[in-house]
């Protein structure tokens, strides 16, 4: 738990990307080196959800377990470089007991979904990337 308090270079990487970068969600560094993956959740209440396990993750396994699962969704080509990144960003492996525990649990996609609906509720498609551009997302 200690470790896991200083944050990883791969992790300051990757906010530093994303500060850089606030029209994604994730990057997934492939090993290739050539071109790295920009997740994008095209849903606003996916979008949310993505980025408060985000900033739940540093002190909460199970969200870097729900990300993992966000993730190999969207993009499920890259599953082990997944798993390995986020190992390097937060220190905890998002298949391990510790991540899946069901004590102090982040909610679920299903719980945040349903958390979010209702019959007022109306969610906007956004904007792509760039002009003509389509995002990649899930």
């Amino acid at each position: 738990q200690a470790a896991r308090s200083i944050v990883s270079p791969a992790l300051k990487k990757q906010d530093d990307f994303l500060a850089e970068n606030p029209q994604l969600d994730y990057r997934i560094v492939l090993p290739t080196g050539s071109q790295d993956a920009g997740v994008v959740f095209p849903h606003p209440m996916m979008k949310l959800t993505f980025r408060m396990w985000r900033g739940e993750a540093h002190k909460n396994p199970t969200a870097v377990a729900r990300m993992y699962e966000s993730l190999v969704e969207c993009h499920p080509q890259h599953k082990k470089v997944i798993r390995q990144q986020l190992k390097a960003e937060y220190r905890i492996d998002p298949l391990s007991d510790e991540a899946n525990s069901t004590e102090n649990a982040a909610p679920t996609r299903d719980q945040m979904k349903d958390s979010f609906t209702s019959p007022n509720m109306i969610f906007y498609p956004e904007k792509p990337l760039l002009a003509g551009e389509t995002p990649s997302g899930c």
